[in-house]
């Protein structure tokens, strides 16, 4: 499986696959005469082996990898499922030159594409497209209009003398939280500016008066401190640390043969116990986000005493639920400064046995846990979370049972975040749109002229 998403996720140009080229019915296509810009770059279109085209007065853009990229666009394919395409939200790599062709012809024929095509998780029929998706060339073309290219792609087009197109970050809309974890509580633009979600019909309430009490994320500071060599928890020894600290350092902010180090630490309380993630920062004098550091994991259950789990030093805490028998945790390993990188579950039983639950699964290098209802677990699943490396196949929003079975509720989409519900509807903010998706239903909360209250912010 992960060598079929390698493949199409690497792919240059050819997006179809000769299963899929042979389409039913044909149309006749020019290349504009117009200049075509993309982010500030000026197109040699009338000689480019892949131009743009144009079929009813629409332009069409070819979506070869290299082309999509640039427009920050993620595409895939399979022969069973056809084409994904889906807007990133973020630019990558460079305009790709792929060779000179004689495009002096008056027109050209292209075929309809007659495989299925998903538009941001979602199945568009085709064939009663207006201006459909077409295939030039052995590559799929997309319409630039106004619903494909602005309202799913976010890009911006513009007019004067030629065609312009650029990105376009659209979604101007936060989720807040007050007083608890569940983010009930939708931010429009400035922060005065609030609607509360009502789960149980999607609709929204205009807030009169400020929030107060915003939950600040899961957790609260806990008593954590250095002495010696190892690290205390209210006055109780939990971890030997020697290998970063000598004797002489004896405070949560001193000096250990020469290099300073501090400590802090996080209690997370679930039904039955609580979570206690440990920092440790040393070599003080090297500046962020550059201080080594390393992260020590604790658990206790039914009053027992605190036990270390068995998590690498280098993953620090994202996210802990409680489900019958134990607990998820969710942790993140940075393999970049920008905040890339893995996330890994595991599940913790009440005799601090720990299972890694990405080692079950060979098509996500990432697992990010968003929460729990019952003894589901609600996860964002990548192939990969490096920066451009999507795989829209596989990649997306899964809800897994106690068994370790996934059951997908929609793709891969960039968002500008996520909540999950008591009831277990999962919502993102869609980055390319204003508004709201309930990806659990497939139904869109349109927030683009939603009447919301101004009130005085508290900061």
């Amino acid at each position: 499986m992960k060598k079929i998403i390698i493949t199409a996720m690497l792919v240059s140009v050819f997006l179809c696959c000769t299963e899929a080229a042979a389409a039913k019915s044909q149309v006749s296509v020019t290349i504009p005469a117009f200049s075509i810009t993309i982010n500030e770059q000026t197109l040699d279109h009338r000689s480019d082996r892949y131009p743009f085209i144009c079929y009813k007065g629409i332009t069409y853009f070819p979506m070869t990898y290299d082309h999509c990229s640039y427009l920050g666009v993620a595409t895939a394919w399979t022969a069973k499922d056809g084409l994904y395409v889906a807007a990133k939200g973020y630019m990558s790599g460079e305009l790709p030159n792929y060779g000179k062709a004689n495009n002096s012809a008056s027109s050209y024929t292209a075929s309809v594409a007659d495989f299925p095509i998903h538009v941001n998780g979602k199945l568009i029929d085709n064939s009663k497209e207006e201006f459909p998706v077409l295939l030039f060339r052995d590559v799929t073309y997309f319409p630039m209009t106004w619903r494909f290219a602005t309202e799913e792609l976010s890009w911006k087009t513009s007019w004067d003398g030629g065609l312009t197109v650029s990105m376009e970050h659209r979604n101007n809309f936060y989720f807040d939280s007050v007083g608890s974890e569940s983010a009930d509580l939708v931010r429009f633009g400035e922060k005065n500016y609030y609607a509360r979600l009502n789960y149980a019909d999607d609709s929204f309430t205009p807030l009169a008066t400020p929030p107060n009490n915003e939950y600040q994320g899961q957790g609260k500071r806990a008593d954590v401190r250095l002495q010696g060599n190892s690290l205390y928890y209210e006055g109780a020894p939990i971890a030997d640390i020697t290998d970063i600290v000598t004797t002489d350092a004896q405070s949560n902010y001193g000096s250990a043969s020469g290099h300073q180090i501090y400590v802090s630490g996080t209690r997370v309380d679930f039904s039955g116990g609580f979570y206690l993630t440990v920092r440790v920062d040393y070599e003080m004098g090297i500046p962020a986000p550059y201080t080594p550091k390393k992260y020590f994991h604790f658990a206790a259950f039914d009053g027992a005493n605190l036990k270390q789990l068995d998590i690498g030093e280098d993953e620090q805490f994202e996210r802990v639920h409680s489900v019958q028998g134990g607990i998820y945790v969710s942790t993140h390993y940075s393999v970049s400064r920008h905040g890339f990188g893995y996330s890994t579950l595991r599940h913790v039983s009440k005799g601090g046995v720990v299972v890694n639950v990405n080692d079950k699964f060979d098509d996500f290098g990432s697992m990010h846990l968003l929460g729990t209802v019952g003894d589901a677990a609600y996860l964002i699943c990548h192939w990969s979370p490096h920066l451009g490396r999507v795989s829209l196949i596989n990649d997306g929003y899964y809800k897994m049972g106690r068994d370790y079975s996934l059951t997908k509720i929609y793709p891969y989409i960039a968002t500008n975040g996520e909540i999950l519900a008591p009831n277990g509807n999962l919502y993102a903010l869609p980055q390319w749109k204003d508004g709201i998706l309930n990806l659990t239903k497939g139904t869109f909360i349109d927030l683009s002229s939603m009447p919301v209250a101004k009130v005085e912010h508290r900061e």
